[in-house]
C-alpha cells in the first residue's frame, strides 16, 4: 500500500506545468485516502487545499511558469 513513485513523479510533473489540480483516491477507507493525499502532499513538495470524499486538490507554487499563483 502507499503512493508509488511513479504516480509521486507523475503528479510532480503535472504541479510544475499547472500548479494546482484535482486527485482522486478510490479506495473505500477514508483514513487511507487521507494517508494516501497527505503522503503525496509531503513527497511532491505541495499543500492539500481542500478535501472532498475521494478528492482532492493539491497546490505547488511554480515561480518560474506561475500558473495560479500570479492570479492571487
Amino acid at each position: 500500500k502507499g503512493v508509488s513513485e511513479g504516480v509521486i513523479a507523475s503528479t510532480n510533473e503535472v504541479l510544475e506545468v499547472r500548479e494546482l489540480i484535482k486527485i482522486s483516491v478510490s479506495y473505500p477507507d477514508r483514513v487511507y485516502r487521507k494517508e494516501a493525499f497527505a503522503e503525496l502532499a509531503k513527497a511532491t513538495g505541495a499543500q492539500i487545499v481542500n478535501t472532498i470524499g475521494k478528492t482532492a486538490l493539491l497546490f505547488k507554487e511554480n515561480p518560474e511558469n506561475p500558473t495560479v499563483s500570479k492570479k492571487l
